[in-house]
């Protein structure tokens, strides 16, 4: 018997041992990525060079291609469905040099909303990269080139699909005119060919006949969970920058009709 208690015992101990160094074995993500000293111009006047602009014929070919096939889908479809060509806003928000905030928007975006019997069902999202804008042309083509890649077709457009809408007990009939209601929509975001799943809690309005969806806090959008993190290198060397944060948040206001 006490043979039996010991090695149940030296067991338990092994399963703890391995299951604890498997927990803390994954490496946490960086909250920056830092460039390595070697790469940086210690002139604190440098500024990059212009950048040549890139060839995003192709791409942009196949993100209109995308947005029609989107936009058919709802046309066509038997449900009642919504959608929008490029109509709100689609902003984001990143740090460079640790406390630098870089702001800027993406200018081509087209959405699709499924309407049940009691309200939002589904709400498809794309994005063409190459309308990144953040108010600097010579960076707008290195984000382009460098970190997106965007200029290949099948990198220049990221979608988001949420297929899981939480309406919190929402019946359409409930949804008057001007009163706005919050849900949790969750779903799957497509970037740099690596899908992660992705949450937004969101404000409904409609009024009108135009359905407003808003994300009521940014999302955080992680460099390292879609493959970048090897490009922010390539970046910051390219901007003279010391550190890249890892995370970018994300606002997205949409107006469908």
């Amino acid at each position: 018997m006490a043979n039996q208690f010991r090695n149940k015992w030296l067991i338990a101990v092994l399963f703890l041992v391995v299951f604890t160094s498997s927990a803390f074995s994954a490496e946490a993500p960086p909250e920056h990525f830092q460039n390595p000293p070697e790469n940086i111009n210690p002139d604190p006047n440098f500024v990059p060079g212009s950048y040549p602009i890139p060839d995003t014929y192709a791409a942009r070919s196949a993100y209109e291609l995308k947005r029609s096939e989107l936009v058919g889908s709802a046309l066509n479809g038997e449900a009642e469905r919504i959608y929008s060509i490029g109509n709100g806003e689609i902003q984001f928000s990143s740090v460079k040099n640790e406390t630098a905030n870089v702001i800027g928007s993406f200018r081509n975006f087209s959405a699709v909303g499924m309407i049940g019997e009691e309200g939002p069902k589904q709400l498809d999202l794309i994005v063409d990269l190459n309308s990144i804008d953040t108010g600097v042309p010579g960076r707008d083509r290195r984000i382009q080139s460098l970190f997106f890649q965007s200029i290949k077709p099948e990198l220049g457009t990221v979608s988001v699909i949420f297929d899981r809408i939480n309406l919190g007990g929402l019946l359409r009939s409930a949804l008057e005119d001007g009163t706005t209601h919050q849900i949790l929509a969750q779903g799957t975001l497509l970037l740099n060919g690596v899908s992660q799943m992705v949450s937004a809690s969101l404000n409904v309005t409609k009024k009108s006949g135009t359905w407003t969806v808003e994300t009521i806090s940014p999302v955080s959008v992680l460099i390292s969970d879609f493959s970048l993190g090897e490009r922010a290198y390539e970046l910051m060397k390219a901007c003279n920058h010391k550190s890249i944060g890892n995370a970018v948040s994300v606002t997205v206001k949409l107006y469908l009709r």
